[in-house]
């Protein structure tokens, strides 16, 4: 029996939450259907399906942020690559794939168009004409694509679109991780003299794209009060690069912070690194349902993250973590208090997340729901 044609297409090939959420999806149906992946850039998506064995087209002219002849040029390439492969299911994910996407699979035909939308764009804090664009833009990719996939529930609420298709909620999920054990960990990433230095201190962690929404300037202004008003100290390590890279390294050495928060640039399969911290940190000020507490929870680390998006869905204000305002650095430090202050709580919180997890958010269950919606 010939397999059904799947077609993936995201924007970037930078591997955050969206990526990894195709590469998931097309590393355990590839046996089931014949997979392929269109995607923009060069970066670690494309590397893992190739390992993986799984088709994977470049686009040349898509990025995040296009002028008018950019936004053509995609448009027309992209429409190119589906007609060549004349996919009976294409899976699109990111805003600005998703509104080309599905022109793109409309025009050629396409019999079974799928849009996940990984937090919708329009909630972003922009100027107002920017979010009316994103909120048009979001729509008129709902509105083309046959089946809408939101990974949150409060997704589903904020979409308040006309004419569209019912909005299916599947929620995010992780595989089995194998985490390195917290002596290993943290001396990948440190050196010894420095792991012994703070070998007292309260170990803090956060991975993330350091962009924006991320909020890593508000967290690092947190970490500083606290260190300033305490005796004990929590040492501060953000895993990751993005456009703020640059931008961070000088705001930490210019606030002479570089004892006790540290940025460790771009880290290979950052989440094999989880159990070096003590505690986890995701201060956003936009998310969808974030991979990367799932991952810090399967870590056994207790979480402190942003009440905004699909978050609160999987942390539960002291029963799963604690919530926080990501506006408010003396809210932040008051959760730091919280969990310094009360290790059996940490315990408790980091065992109820866990089970949480388990049962709500595993990964054959994710597949499974998304694999019925394909047929």
């Amino acid at each position: 029996m010939t397999k059904q044609k799947l077609l993936y297409i995201i924007t970037k090939s930078q591997f955050g939450g969206a990526q990894r959420y195709v590469y998931e999806l097309a590393e355990n149906l590839k046996n089931d259907f014949d997979v392929s992946v269109v995607c923009g850039g060069s970066g670690e998506l494309i590397h893992k399906l190739h390992q993986a064995r799984i088709e994977t087209i470049p686009l040349r002219h898509i990025v995040r942020d296009m002028g008018i002849m950019q936004e053509v040029r995609a448009f027309l390439e992209m429409k190119r690559v589906i007609a060549d492969i004349q996919p009976d299911i294409v899976h699109l994910n990111s805003s600005k794939a998703g509104v080309l996407g599905a022109v793109a699979a409309r025009m050629v035909g396409v019999p079974h168009i799928i849009f996940t939308a990984h937090g919708w764009p329009f909630l972003e804090r922009r100027n107002i004409l920017w979010k009316a664009v994103a909120w048009a833009g979001s729509w008129v990719t709902a509105l083309l694509a046959h089946t809408v996939i939101v990974v949150s529930k409060y997704d589903k609420e904020q979409a308040r679109m006309p004419f569209i298709s019912p909005l299916r909620v599947i929620h995010t999920a992780v595989p089995h991780v194998t985490f390195l054990p917290r002596p290993s960990a943290r001396l990948s990433l440190f050196t010894s003299e420095l792991v012994q230095k703070h070998r007292d201190a309260l170990w803090l962690g956060t991975i993330a794209e350091l962009t924006p929404n991320k909020n890593i300037f508000t967290a690092i202004d947190a970490v500083e009060m606290y260190n300033k008003t305490h005796t004990d100290t929590i040492f501060y390590t953000i895993v990751g690069s993005g456009e703020l890279g640059e931008k961070l390294t000088q705001y930490i050495e210019d606030k002479d912070l570089g004892e006790y928060v540290r940025l460790t640039g771009y880290v290979d399969d950052a989440r094999k690194y989880l159990a070096a911290f003590d505690m986890f940190l995701l201060p956003s000020k936009k998310e969808g349902f974030p991979y990367v507490l799932l991952e810090a929870g399967s870590a056994g680390l207790p979480v402190l993250a942003s009440r905004v998006g699909g978050i609160p869905e999987l942390i539960q204000n002291n029963r799963t973590g604690l919530l926080i305002d990501p506006d408010n650095v003396k809210n932040i430090v008051a959760a730091f208090d919280i969990y310094a202050a009360d290790p059996a709580l940490r315990e408790k919180h980091a065992a109820a997340l866990i089970e949480r997890i388990e049962n709500h958010h595993a990964l054959p269950v994710m597949i499974e729901k998304t694999k019925r919606l394909y047929s």
